[in-house]
């Protein structure tokens, strides 16, 4: 009898290009930590800043590095996006860009940074910040807890990530008529989708 010969399940590749160097470090931990049956060998998690630092400008590499797979023979099953809204422009033409491509590019935005899903780690709010610095402050002293931005802050918080998740949920809910009003989540005042990029990281794996 012939040797009957299996097919390789081979992993899906994702690239996923963050803005900023905390967003990469969180990820990487993030892999490291769900890393199962070599399910997420082929993702790729990539810091990329543009020459003027703008969401934009992360879509538009994006694009081209699909483009680039394909030519390879080697696409990517998905890509991903992570920036932050902060003080950047172009942001809405960075979503229209993202949603337009086909396939489209995936995004898991933030507003006012990516330490408003950090805060979230720690308590359920809908509260406004002006920026990362006033939300870092605000957990370091309400939560006794010591941030920074090139620290593993993965590693450090990962125990509350069902937390996290839970509030994360409970802010969209918030969001959820202005949302369905036609507002983008880039016009409110605190945002985060974050969590649906963990659920595809833990879907791959399982």
């Amino acid at each position: 009898m012939g040797r009957v010969l299996k097919k390789m399940n081979l992993p899906k590749r994702v690239l996923i290009l963050c803005e900023g160097e905390s967003e990469q470090i969180y990820l990487k931990g993030l892999k490291k930590d769900m890393y199962f049956n070599n399910q997420l060998q082929a993702v790729e998690i990539i810091m990329y800043q543009p020459n003027d630092f703008s969401p934009l400008g992360i879509v538009k590499e994006a694009k081209k590095r699909m483009k680039e797979a394909r030519q390879d023979k080697y696409s990517f099953n998905s890509v991903w996006v992570v920036f932050d809204k902060d003080d950047h422009k172009k942001i809405p033409e960075a979503f229209n860009l993202a949603n337009s491509n086909n396939p489209p590019i995936e995004i898991a935005f933030s507003n006012i940074c990516f330490e408003y899903w950090i805060l979230l780690h720690f308590e359920k709010t809908s509260r406004f910040f002006k920026d990362s610095y006033e939300i870092i402050e605000y957990i370091e002293k309400r939560y006794s807890f010591d941030y920074s931005k090139t620290m593993n802050i993965y590693e450090k918080l990962k125990t509350r990530i069902c937390i996290a998740l839970k509030n994360t949920d409970w802010l969209l809910t918030q969001n959820a008529f202005d949302l369905d009003n036609n507002l983008k989540p880039y016009d409110l005042k605190s945002f985060t989708d974050f969590n649906k990029l963990y659920h595809f990281l833990n879907h791959l794996r399982n």
